[in-house]
């Protein structure tokens, strides 16, 4: 009999794209399933056999293909998964008692995910799938909450067990207050992270999609064989208190003059961990004003562009993180 609190994700991540290996850590604050989506062809029950029956043959499969949407809290130790597998496979730079993550934009070439084996599922059965990556995400934070993230993990050959999980441990689960996040926007063409904004942010969600996904081919397999990527879009949307600092956004929106906005997340002990979103483009869209609890807010967007003077295009994820080593 299945049971809910016994539900877990579990990752591993592969040296060889594609090639399962063991999933031997738990993602501990988000849930995910996987969901075979692979494709039916049902075509043969429409042929005209003189038959009202329909076919006599199976119809067959045309791909074998696999997503995980997963929900959950934003962690410090969760981070360095998200962004390895939906924005660029990278190794950290380890020093004293840290690991330094820097996940920096496409520019002139293009970013590559880091591919993992996925585990789903409660003590009734297990699902795994290889070849795992992320073609979206979101980070969602607001006044008085913990910063959340949801996305969508692509896959490929799902395959089921009922022996039970793959030896894991668990990552901690060092939540992030909004509360205790910084926020800071400057005109492009000077560093991030100079001009600190108070008294303004109230709510704020990321929304990425890396370009990333799947290309098939006659390769003698339905299974994807390798993956690719587009062109990335990354927006941002920000619920802000109505003072002098967003008369400036409506300002610098007419004007679409670039800027840079670095948003800080600090954990609730200290500053280190913390994890760092760099954005670099123009706002997009200012709305009319409105109220929330009887404070008078303003929404607006933010589209990223690797503009000509940015010191960085789309966007760019670092994380520092209080455990050493890689994934």
């Amino acid at each position: 009999m299945g049971s809910s609190n016994l539900r877990k994700l579990q990752v591993g991540p592969e040296t060889t794209k594609g090639t399962a290996v063991s999933a031997a850590k738990i993602l501990v604050g988000l849930d995910g399933q996987i969901k075979d989506t692979s494709n039916l062809d049902e075509r043969q029950l429409t042929y005209y056999q003189g038959l009202m029956t329909g076919a006599t043959t199976a119809p067959i499969f045309l791909t074998d293909t696999a997503e995980v949407a997963f929900t959950g809290d934003l962690t410090f130790e969760n981070a360095p998964y998200i962004f390895s597998a939906g924005w660029k496979s990278i190794s950290p730079v380890t020093g004293a008692g840290s690991a330094v993550w820097a996940f920096p934009p496409p520019t002139t070439s293009l970013n590559s995910p880091k591919t993992f084996t996925i585990q789903t599922g409660d003590d009734t059965e297990q699902l795994k799938a290889t070849y795992g990556f992320i073609d979206s995400f979101e980070i969602q934070g607001k006044s008085n909450e913990v910063l959340t993230t949801k996305g969508k993990f692509l896959g490929r050959s799902v395959t089921s067990a009922v022996t039970g999980f793959d030896t894991a441990t668990a990552l901690g689960a060092t939540q992030i207050p909004f509360n205790l996040c910084r926020l800071y926007v400057d005109t492009t063409g000077t560093a991030f992270g100079t001009t600190a904004v108070t008294g303004t942010l109230r709510e704020y969600t990321l929304k990425v999609d890396p370009g990333f996904h799947f290309k098939n081919f006659s390769d003698g397999t339905l299974a994807p064989t390798s993956d690719g990527q587009d062109r990335p879009k990354v927006t941002l949307d920000v619920v802000v208190e109505y003072n002098s600092s967003a008369t400036g956004v409506r300002a610098n929106w007419k004007a679409k003059t670039p800027q840079n906005i670095r948003f800080i997340s600090a954990s609730a002990t200290s500053v280190n961990p913390c994890v760092y979103v760099d954005t670099a483009g123009y706002w997009d869209m200012v709305d009319s004003i409105s109220d929330a609890a009887g404070n008078t807010v303003v929404k607006a967007s933010f589209i990223t562009s690797p503009v000509s003077t940015a010191t960085s295009g789309y966007v760019q994820f670092n994380v520092l993180n209080a455990a050493t080593g890689g994934l």
